[in-house]
């Protein structure tokens, strides 16, 4: 039987959304997607709304969207930060703290990789310029190293790989219990994996903009759509 994925999603005045190429990829690599609207209840019911969605599902992935509000991890906003929805972050923090506590399989790509890392009491960096690219989505325009004996690595097979760039927040303190598993040549971290979990994963770029001209970057999402399967 095929795993039920839930998606995060991004929210509006009036609908809750996510971007096609994040359900094509989880089903083109076997998986179901159900998106999970970011319903802000405030408090302990969020955890409650959280752990009640996620009974029902195998594994989740957090995608991609606007600035995380820095009063999660203890800063004020910069003024130019834009694109901030706390209600969203709110949700989100609940649903990874649920998430991991179940042991499910989590797979966080860009906001989804900063999410989990200030949910585990790290923090990031507000704002950088040099990571937005101008090219199309499915253009890699910079490198990442990926360290050797990480998660990432076994699954990636690779120690360098051409990937996107479009986010301004990057990671800064790392989060207790994660090891950074990919940088940037510029020291960007690029992924990060827990070391209590057997899958938990960020990746900083956007592969499901890329997953079907690069093999390696498949193989992320093949292994991610296993582990919720219970074949890995």
């Amino acid at each position: 039987m095929k795993p039920l994925i839930g998606l995060t999603t991004g929210i509006t005045a009036s609908r809750y959304y996510t971007l096609s190429r994040y359900i094509t990829a989880i089903m083109e690599c076997g998986g179901i997607p159900l998106l999970l609207p970011s319903v802000d209840i405030n408090g302990d019911d969020n955890i409650i709304l959280a752990t009640h969605m996620l009974s029902r599902i195998d594994g989740v992935l957090f995608t991609g969207g606007g600035a995380i509000d820095p009063i999660f991890y203890g800063e004020h906003r910069m003024t130019h930060l834009s694109r901030v929805y706390r209600g969203r972050d709110s949700f989100e923090f609940a649903l990874a703290k649920v998430a991991m506590k179940e042991g499910l399989p989590v797979l966080g790509i860009c906001r989804g990789c900063q999410i989990l890392n200030v949910t585990g009491g790290g923090t990031l960096k507000q704002r950088v310029e040099s990571h937005w690219q101008k090219l199309p989505r499915e253009t890699p325009s910079h490198r990442i190293r990926i360290e050797k004996g990480t998660k990432l690595f076994g699954i990636l097979k690779e120690e360098e790989l051409m990937v996107n760039s479009f986010h301004h927040q990057v990671i800064k303190e790392l989060a207790f219990g994660f090891i950074i598993s990919a940088y940037a040549d510029d020291g960007v971290v690029e992924g990060i994996e827990s070391t209590k979990h057997k899958f938990v994963i960020g990746v900083q770029f956007h592969p499901e903009s890329l997953f079907r001209e690069s093999p390696a970057i498949k193989r992320l999402f093949s292994s991610f759509i296993s582990v919720c399967k219970g074949v890995l």
